[in-house]
């Protein structure tokens, strides 16, 4: 119960109630908060003032650290001025010493002088006690302040003395000898511009021989080009006049005869009982399975047989010289007035003032003769004058004669398709085609439209007809190519 609050018992006590009552002050309870905020008064205050501590500790700490790492800093600048000082005085005592020598060079042809020797003494014992300095400094260069005073003011003085001897010595010098050193200048100055002269003088013969050497080639070129053209000439009429000794009749039979030659294996394998028995077949049917492979079979070995005896017959000292002599003449511009496009892109000819022609062109040249100018216009008239068992067989006859054709030209193709262009086609162009009139006799006409694919005979046999059989035959097609090439070689070993 609360001892303050007054008891009500009734009516009759109202009066008691207008009675004034003391109030005792209850003091206890304002004592309580009183307390508690004084005492998180004093907590605050108490970890304000540690806090300020820690703080004032680190700060401390902190800038012990950075005083640290300045004073490092200060050493290390300390002591790369040292060693700098150190590198200059090194150098002023390298210098005073040459000196010292040109000086007791030139005093050595006339009297001593004792100050002068006295001064030289006293010199050299300085250079050498400040060289031996150098060194002991130079492993005590991470000294206190107080030493590098020391060191500045021991080289100060070092310097002074230096600067002192040596005016001392240059005024001894220049009283007792200036005409000596003013011939000793000017001689030195003579020398140093005949220096220059011969240095001047040597670039210019370099490159005066330079000069000369590279007109000496040229002129070395112009001779050997000139003795090329000489030879050309000489070699070009030489085998001119031997074809104007010989009558066309008698070329012409000496080609076929040789073409005759070339295909007298073929002719027989044409000839033979088992071929005729196949030409023999009633209502013969061209494409049959059986008779599309047994002409697969044999167009095999009648190339294998043409490129292998044409490759033996193209040897050394086994070709004509006739052949050799029209081969060699195909180089020249006069004897090829016309030529198809797929040469005319690929080269020129020999000319009165060209020479240059590469080996790659020249086999281009020659086989193009060789090939499409001799071998298949007389294999042609060969074939034409044959005598036949029947139709079927005349028929099949051509067509190995163009199988022969078409194989030459897509080996031909092959090999030179991909060299260089000329700049230039400076020859006029014309295009070949074999057809087969009604009595299936087959020629060569000449067309006037150019074949843009540059195939060099039209009417033959493409690549793409007989590329079934080359996959299922590449023993037989690599053998081919690596006769061609022969051939070419052989061709041209004997120019």
């Amino acid at each position: 119960m609360n001892p303050n609050k007054p008891m009500f018992l009734g009516q009759n006590h109202r009066s008691h109630l207008l009675q004034p009552q003391e109030i005792q002050p209850r003091s206890y309870s304002v004592q309580i908060p009183n307390n508690r905020y004084s005492i998180e008064n004093e907590l605050k205050q108490n970890h304000l003032a540690q806090s300020h501590l820690e703080h004032q500790e680190r700060l401390q700490q902190f800038m012990a650290a950075q005083n640290q790492q300045l004073k490092q800093q200060l050493i290390e600048i300390e002591n790369r001025q040292l060693k700098l000082q150190n590198e200059l005085l090194s150098q002023q005592v390298q210098k005073i010493q040459i000196d010292l020598e040109n000086t007791l060079k030139l005093i050595s042809k006339k009297k001593k002088n004792p100050s002068i020797q006295q001064n030289l003494a006293k010199l050299s014992q300085s250079s050498n006690f400040s060289q031996k300095y150098q060194k002991q400094q130079s492993l005590s260069i991470a000294s206190s302040d107080t030493k590098e005073e020391e060191t500045q003011r021991f080289n100060d003085q070092i310097s002074n003395k230096h600067e002192a001897i040596e005016f001392q010595i240059s005024d001894n010098f220049e009283n007792q000898n200036p005409k000596q050193l003013y011939n000793n200048n000017r001689q030195s100055h003579k020398t140093q511009k005949s220096l220059k002269k011969r240095k001047r003088l040597k670039k210019y013969l370099i490159v005066v021989l330079a000069c000369i050497r590279l007109l000496w080639k040229q002129r070395m070129k112009l001779k050997e080009n000139r003795l090329k053209l000489k030879k050309l000439k000489e070699k070009f009429e030489i085998a001119k006049q031997k074809l104007l000794a010989i009558p066309e009749d008698n070329i012409r039979n000496l080609l076929s005869t040789w073409v005759n030659d070339l295909l007298e294996d073929v002719i027989q394998m044409l000839n033979n009982e088992q071929f005729y028995a196949h030409c023999d077949t009633p209502n013969y049917n061209a494409n049959k399975d059986e008779n599309i492979i047994y002409r697969q079979e044999l167009i095999i070995k009648i190339t294998y047989n043409f490129f292998d005896r044409l490759e033996y017959m193209t040897r050394d000292k086994l070709l004509p010289s006739l052949i050799i002599d029209l081969m060699y003449l195909s180089l020249f511009y006069s004897q090829n007035p016309k030529v198809s496009l797929f040469v005319a892109k690929r080269t020129n000819f020999y000319v009165k003032n060209t020479l240059k022609l590469s080996n790659q062109q020249e086999m281009l040249i020659i086989s193009e003769y060789i090939f499409f100018r001799l071998i298949i216009q007389y294999m042609l008239k060969t074939f034409n004058s044959l005598k036949y068992k029947n139709d079927t067989h005349e028929k099949l006859c051509k067509f190995f004669v163009t199988i022969i054709a078409s194989f030459i030209q897509i080996l031909y193709i092959d090999f030179f398709e991909d060299m260089k262009f000329v700049k230039q086609i400076n020859v006029q162009l014309y295009q070949r085609k074999i057809v087969l009139d009604e009595k299936l006799k087959a020629y060569l006409l000449e067309d006037d439209k150019i074949d843009e694919g540059e195939n060099l005979i039209l009417g033959l046999h493409d690549r793409q007809q007989f590329e079934s059989l080359f996959q299922q035959q590449m023993e037989w097609i690599t053998h081919l190519g690596k006769t061609f090439y022969q051939i070419l070689q052989n061709l041209h070993n004997q120019l």
